[in-house]
């Protein structure tokens, strides 16, 4: 996860079946997301904090940590690879 160019961009694994959600209270709320996307806006706070949740098919639902995104850098970025 990456924010460019004023968007925020992002890759999730296709070899995972399911939905995912971006979840981040102070810009966008909960919002779908496809596997690669991006949103675009300018964030209004220093440090951006977004949590991603994977929901598979079978119903089980996974959340990362928080992943933070130092907004006063040039190109911030954060990774989270979920476990089994």
């Amino acid at each position: 996860m990456a924010y460019r160019d004023h968007a925020l961009r992002w890759t999730f694994r296709s070899d995972t079946p399911g939905s995912y959600q971006l979840i981040d209270p102070v810009w966008f709320g909960r919002s779908p997301a496809p596997a690669e996307g991006q949103m675009r806006s300018r964030y209004p706070e220093d440090l951006l904090r977004v949590i991603v949740r994977h929901e598979s098919p079978t119903g089980r639902t996974l959340y990362s940590p928080p992943l933070e995104l130092d907004m006063t850098q040039p190109e911030p970025e954060a990774s989270w690879e979920a476990g089994n």
